[in-house]
């Protein structure tokens, strides 16, 4: 029997360079090349991604308005015709086996309709790390935590039936970010399951500058905002609640300071003030979106 035809859908929005990488890791894979696609949409990007998409053959580029990763998504289903559907990100780096560890969990005795892998943090060497390095380190992406704790996985790296979409309707468009637990939440309700796959693993850099922290946590917030009502109203037992306070960022603080990773006092000052800045980006975000502010694209 033939394995099941995958389609790789990867949103991309002015991330020429981590793209190309991206697809290099996808055209390596060890997973048969007859039986995947890979579909890039540009979310209005002003960076030429069709000519970093055109430099791998076979390799599909579409188009989307709307502004959000979640509507570009949307598209790349839409566009796409495989029976499993993965997702990642233009500034992740799958492993050579992501995509036949996936498939392999997906067609596991276990029976899950969806699986989730590990987004492994790493950070650019040759340099000396930042503060918002050893954040995304020490506490990065946790996608064992958040699968097998409140059932929820990133699309950076999700492998999806498509009779699941099917179910459970599309990404809502609405989201600039924590779509992807909105529609996990939905999928669940549908009495579907979502497992974790620890071997489908991609790499994901670590966010080196004040900016791009900032941006990130500026666009999450705006994501919370949106889902936090809406989990309270449809989904009040599923245990899921956005830590807020700063006597979470000290906790986190207080228990992570014995990571490995910080294994100097410059280190350890250095986490401890990101998550700070972390704890007072995310509160001056969800008071601008209480008076009416728009969510951050990031």
């Amino acid at each position: 029997m033939k394995p099941p035809y995958v389609s790789v859908i990867v949103p991309v929005y002015n991330d020429s360079e981590n793209l190309g990488v991206c697809l290099s890791a996808l055209a390596g894979q060890s997973y048969p090349a007859d039986r995947y696609e890979v579909v890039v949409i540009d979310n209005g990007s002003s960076e030429d991604v069709r000519s970093v998409v055109a430099r791998f053959p076979g390799f599909r580029y579409e188009h989307e308005d709307r502004i959000g990763s979640y509507a570009a998504r949307n598209k790349g289903i839409e566009a796409s015709k495989g029976e499993i559907l993965a997702f990642t990100d233009s500034d992740c780096r799958p492993g050579p086996d992501w995509i036949a560890a996936g498939v392999a969990f997906l067609d596991d005795a276990t029976a899950f309709d969806a699986v989730g892998g590990p987004i492994r943090m790493v950070a650019p060497e040759g340099r000396r790390a930042t503060a918002f390095d050893l954040h995304d380190l020490v506490w990065g992406m946790p996608q064992r935590i958040y699968i097998e704790r409140f059932g929820l996985s990133a699309t950076g790296c999700l492998f999806v039936r498509r009779e699941c979409f099917e179910k459970a309707g599309p990404f809502d468009p609405e989201f600039r970010s924590c779509g992807d637990c909105e529609w996990c939440f939905r999928m669940r309700a549908c009495g579907l399951r979502l497992g974790y796959a620890p071997e489908a693993w991609v790499l994901h850099s670590t966010r080196s500058s004040l900016w791009s922290f900032v941006r990130r946590r500026r666009r999450i917030s705006g994501g919370f905002h949106l889902l936090t009502p809406l989990v309270a109203s449809r989904y009040p037992d599923s245990g899921f609640e956005v830590p807020r306070s700063f006597s979470t960022s000290i906790g986190r603080i207080r228990n992570n300071l014995g990571h490995r990773i910080l294994d100097t006092r410059g280190r350890k000052l250095r986490f401890a003030l990101a998550e700070l800045l972390l704890y007072a980006v995310t509160t001056l975000e969800a008071w601008r979106l209480r008076l009416g502010g728009v969510p951050s694209r990031g």
